[in-house]
């Protein structure tokens, strides 16, 4: 039998074996060490199973009914989902991905073509809010990659958001009242007692700040070098995020803004809880027109193509024409409409709810007319997908297992 040099040397020489000992232990010590820190960073193959085959609405024969067949299935093994977001990258829909947090702190990256699992890192607390991605524009020169912003306790993270490694970490010296949102430069973030910090990427820095006349809790948004932040106060502020503490432009409604406006080919659609939604430019906050829905609404709109749909906490839902001599007018509207699913060629998929019960509802996009619905019970989280190129529906289960249902081209 051949006898392995390890052995030959540790029964030779007993000091030498000693130290060889001593090495061999401390290099598993980091070996272990290193695989825990390289945890959240590590790419993941996801584990594909056929567990939708044993959910009844989510059989072959069920699904073609509907006009739709299951596109993928991925589960997340032996991890709890604390929350997932969609984020549409507005340069390419297709590099677009869904976002998972576990209630282990760890983040996953979902590619959405195909449900494979990009990339996980471990963020190392609870994420407060939504994450805020920031793509550059594809021709920009050097190439810049895009940047995940997030906020876990009292920190805001940068996350490379094509391989997922940390770029940067900043405690904040200030107790904050809204999600981090950025621009090519800075980084937005609003604090208690009606104040908004902008924080240079570079640097790391808070470089000014700007006191509102009310609270800022609402997400912002960033396009290039602005950033827009909506305020209880009722104003939508535009600032140049560099070395800048005046707003270039400030909108007046007439109720507090509790939710994000909506950024669509240099228009912003802004929701207010004074009944209103307002379309105003991007670059010289001029409105263009106003939808009055009679109900508060406290819901981020959705624009596609033409059509902005609207969300009021009071009735529904509403589709109003974006643009042409219908702008800012009703098209139709579906009561208990919670929330936009996806679109198809011809119908938008949407989320009913009426107490308990949802339902996932196709509707005729021109008319408002409901072809069907269909309950969809136990599932936790409906994303929402605003690529009309893309008529799929994305949906998970606390339990790690996402699937998406893909619109059947005969549907079209």
């Amino acid at each position: 039998m051949t006898e392995r040099p390890n052995d030959r040397m540790t029964i030779k020489g007993g000091s030498m074996g000693v130290r060889i000992g001593i090495i061999l232990v401390a290099l598993a010590i980091l070996c272990l060490s290193l695989g825990a820190c390289i945890e959240g960073r590590k790419r993941v193959d996801p584990e594909i199973t056929k567990a939708a085959a044993k959910v009844p609405y989510l059989t072959e024969k069920r699904l073609t009914r509907l006009g739709f067949k299951l596109h993928w299935e991925t589960v997340l093994q032996d991890r709890v989902i604390r929350n997932a977001w969609l984020v549409a990258n507005p340069n390419r829909f297709e590099k677009s991905a869904i976002y998972a947090e576990t209630e282990s702190h760890l983040l996953y990256k979902i590619q959405i073509n195909d449900g494979f699992v990009r990339w996980v890192h471990d963020v190392g607390g609870p994420i407060m809010g939504p994450l805020n991605v920031y793509y550059y524009p594809e021709d920009i020169k050097p190439r810049m990659y895009d940047e995940i912003f997030l906020l876990t306790g009292d920190t805001v993270q940068a996350i490379d958001e094509e391989e997922g490694f940390q770029l940067w970490i900043k405690k904040l010296d200030f107790a904050t009242s809204s999600v981090p949102c950025a621009s090519s430069t800075n980084v937005m973030i609003g604090s208690w007692k009606d104040w908004m910090h902008s924080i240079s990427k570079e640097e790391q820095l808070e470089e000014w700040n700007y006191k509102a006349d009310n609270d800022v809790t609402a997400p912002g948004v960033g396009k290039d070098h602005l950033l827009y932040l909506p305020s209880h106060d009722g104003k939508l502020y535009c600032f140049t995020a560099a070395k800048r503490a005046e707003p270039i432009w400030t909108f007046d409604t007439r109720g507090p803004l509790v939710a994000a406006p909506y950024l669509f080919r240099n228009m912003l659609y802004i929701p207010s809880m004074d009944f209103n939604v307002y379309a105003v430019s991007a670059i010289t906050g001029e409105q263009a027109w106003v939808f009055r829905s009679g109900y508060r609404v406290m819901q981020q709109p959705i624009a596609i193509q033409n059509t902005v749909y609207v969300f009021c906490k009071d009735f529904g839902m509403f589709a109003v024409d974006r643009k042409g001599r219908n702008a800012g007018k009703q098209r139709w509207s579906f009561r208990n409409g919670k929330q936009l699913l996806a679109r198809g060629k011809k119908y938008v998929y949407a989320l009913s709810q009426y107490v308990k019960d949802r339902d996932i509802c196709a509707i005729d996009n021109r008319s408002g007319d409901v072809l069907w619905k269909h309950p969809y019970p136990h599932v936790d989280f409906f994303l929402t997908n605003p690529n009309p190129d893309d008529p799929v529906v994305y949906m998970a289960f606390k339990s790690g297992w996402f699937f998406a249902i893909k619109e059947l081209e005969e549907t079209f």
